[in-house]
């Protein structure tokens, strides 16, 4: 998965499954707290969402 995967998919969490072309990505911070919620409240282990969650903290890690 790339940074730009887990933005869209957390875009997705915000705006719902089809936003609109005009609506913006997340900042890696909001996405990675928009994963981080969702991941909580699914009821199940979200791979996708772990793996989404990962690349972003790992993007943001070799940012610093």
């Amino acid at each position: 998965m790339t940074v730009q995967d887990a933005l869209s998919l957390a875009r997705n969490l915000k705006y719902g499954r089809l936003p609109n072309a005009g609506d913006p990505f997340p900042s890696a911070d909001e996405a990675i707290e928009l994963i981080h919620a969702e991941r909580g409240q699914c009821g199940f282990n979200w791979l996708t969402g772990e793996e989404a969650e990962r690349v972003l903290r790992e993007a943001k890690r070799k940012e610093q």
